[in-house]
């Protein structure tokens, strides 16, 4: 028995196929959308990280430059390291710091502080090193710099 021409014949189980390809482009796209996610994540840790180490660095600087001209050497810049508490927030960082003396009329001192992530060789997650440079040159006889 032939059907009339204007009868559609439905074919079973087409629609299965169309949910199982949409399906598999749903799963393609959650897969690059969790990837991007990821990604992202493990950029704003490393964000965090170097703000905090940004942090420690300024803080570092502010209290040697608050010290007394002759106590800023390069002797007492060797003492500068991370505190207990940034270690624990920074693990595998560390801080260093040096004093330059700049001979001249204008005699100061170059100070430079330097947080780096301690990296083994060949390690391509190298992270350039923070580093804060001042210049402090000594206060005349009688006047309070505070």
């Amino acid at each position: 028995m032939r059907h009339p021409p204007n009868h559609r014949t439905f074919r079973r189980g087409y629609g299965l196929v169309e949910v199982a390809l949409s399906c598999l482009m749903l799963a393609a796209a959650l897969s690059l959308s969790l990837v991007g996610i990821s990604r992202m994540t493990v950029e704003r840790q490393t964000i965090d990280r170097r703000v905090r180490a940004d942090q420690e660095a300024a803080n570092a600087l502010e209290r040697f430059l608050r010290l007394p001209w002759d106590k800023r050497t390069a002797e007492s810049a060797k003492s500068i390291t991370l505190d207990e508490a940034a270690r624990s927030r920074l693990p595998g960082w560390t801080m260093s710091a040096k004093v330059v003396e700049q001979a001249g009329p204008s005699a100061g001192r170059k100070v430079v502080i330097e947080v780096r992530r301690e990296t083994k060789p060949g390690d391509t997650t190298a992270e350039a090193p923070i580093r804060l440079v001042a210049w402090t040159y000594p206060t005349p006889k009688g006047s309070d710099p505070r």
